[in-house]
């Protein structure tokens, strides 16, 4: 539940961001939306580490869980910064950030996005929960 939860706030994000180009508050506030999405999403990470990992393994799974989220937040700085600085333009003297620019680095975080809830849902969903046995 976490997880879909997560991904329907992701999508309004990302979606929310191609309005907030144009507008800074909504700009704001989209972004705000997507803080909480990767909160909701490092929450599923935990609970998919206490439900499908079993109990020596659970710090393991939840730590790579946070590994991938700031790799993921790494490379898209890297990426959306190299579109942005490949697509400047020189306006009344000034380098500024084109609208193409801004859009494809909108896009590329959406396909990212995409792709990642796409294997998340499969991995949660071909996962079994572990046995807890009991020491009697």
């Amino acid at each position: 539940m976490t997880l879909a939860g997560a991904v329907l706030l992701g999508l309004v994000g990302i979606l929310g961001m191609f309005l907030g180009v144009s507008q800074l508050a909504a700009a704001l506030g989209f972004a705000l939306l997507l803080g909480l999405t990767v909160g909701a999403l490092g929450t599923a990470g935990f609970n998919m580490a206490g439900s499908l990992a079993p109990a020596d393994r659970q710090s393991v799974v939840a730590g790579l869980v946070m590994v991938v989220v700031a790799i993921g937040s790494v490379v898209l700085n890297f990426v959306g910064a190299a579109v942005l600085t490949s697509t400047a333009v020189v306006v009344d003297g000034q380098t500024v950030n084109s609208a193409s620019g801004v859009f494809g680095c909108i896009g590329i975080a959406a396909a990212a996005f995409a792709a990642a809830a796409v294997l998340a849902v499969k991995l949660v969903r071909g996962s079994r929960p572990v046995r807890v046995e009991s020491r009697s």
